[in-house]
């Protein structure tokens, strides 16, 4: 059979379409889950806060993002398995029925490269769990991901994933935390590869958030009903927090912890974070390992970029209903921007009464 990667160089040198749908593509199909309505609840801020928005990431819109802020109606898009044949996995690339999706947008030119000296793994039927948000951002990966491998269990799918490069840092000790069994492939060819249509959080995606939060809530924690302070630093996606030694001092005055992820184990983190009251810090992966171990009765606190304007963490808490407050912070830039410390102390009690 000739090589999916060579079918898509031929399709395009033909000027044909080469782009794959996997309702087109997919020799199966079915619905797992019904398109449902919902509501969602609107953030904690103080008024005005919205207002100060001035741009968001790249994969997204303000629009999307600030209903996400606001709540309010949602829609929570069905799940639908779809089954490909005689389907390939090129690193972060699915090939299908002579079609090719790259989730991290990579040529074929540098595929081929890539695989130089790679052998290719064959199996007769496996599911893939990784995403393009899981591929480029931890909190995904921490959820999203690894929710999708709870999900092949329960279909009684063998669940398979792309190798990231580099490896996520903390991401080795969560899989053994979650008690997750995965294969992880660079090349591979499938007799059948199920893929999931998944965007979005369900119900049923929720109960497998709490699922993977029960497992890691099970490690030992250093009390319980206390605030945490998240260090951002210069780690991940560029948002540099100009006074992030302020909000520190001003966390510990409030009787906060600290805790610096990018000098942490995730051990460590576990338990200063179990049974926390409150996850405060910028917008970002730390809140969602937060997330992963605080108490459910808890609250985040997410310093927000005006000109990042992302709140991620929220679409992640929102099914868990843990409240997520949030301050934006409009003074300088993603080079450096400075959170207003009286607002944010008034966030927090904001917060704290509302919940």
């Amino acid at each position: 059979m000739l090589d999916p990667r060579w079918q898509c160089v031929l399709g395009r040198l033909l000027q044909r379409d080469v782009a794959l749908r996997l309702n087109v593509q997919a020799v199966h199909s079915q619905i797992l889950t019904p398109e449902r309505t919902g509501v969602r609840p609107a953030g904690i801020m103080l008024p005005g806060q919205i207002d100060r928005a001035r741009a968001t990431m790249p994969t997204s819109t303000m629009d999307y993002q600030k209903g996400i802020a606001l709540g309010g109606p949602i829609v929570h898009l069905a799940t639908t398995l779809y089954v490909l044949a005689n389907a390939r996995i090129e690193q972060a690339t699915i090939y299908g029925g002579g079609k090719r999706e790259s989730l991290l947008g990579v040529g074929i030119a540098e595929e081929f490269k890539r695989s130089l000296g790679k052998s290719l793994t064959r199996v007769r039927r496996g599911m893939l769990t990784s995403t393009r948000q899981g591929l480029l951002y931890f909190g995904d990966w921490l959820f999203e991901n690894t929710s999708r491998v709870l999900l092949a269990e329960e279909l009684g799918e063998q669940p398979f994933s792309m190798v990231r490069t580099p490896a996520y840092g903390h991401a080795a000790r969560y899989i053994e935390l979650f008690q997750l069994q995965y294969q992880e492939v660079v090349r591979a060819s499938f007799d059948e590869l199920v893929v999931i249509d998944d965007w979005g959080h369900s119900p049923e995606k929720a109960a497998r958030y709490r699922k993977l939060r029960d497992r890691v809530r099970a490690s030992r924690g250093r009390k319980s009903g206390h605030d945490v302070f998240v260090v951002r630093g210069r780690s991940g996606q560029a948002r540099v927090l100009a006074n992030e030694q302020a909000c520190i001092e001003w966390a510990q005055q409030r009787g906060f912890s600290i805790v610096d992820p990018s000098k942490m184990s995730v051990d460590e983190l576990v338990y200063e974070l179990k049974d926390a009251r409150c996850v405060a810090g910028v917008e970002g992966s730390g809140l969602l390992h937060g997330l992963a171990a605080m108490a459910s009765d808890g609250f985040l606190l997410a310093i927000v970029a005006a000109d990042r304007f992302v709140v991620g963490a929220k679409e992640y808490a929102d099914p868990l209903n843990i409240p997520f407050a949030m301050v934006v912070a409009d003074k300088g830039d993603l080079n450096g921007f400075e959170v207003d410390i009286q607002e944010l102390d008034a966030t927090y009690e904001l917060a704290r009464s509302s919940t």
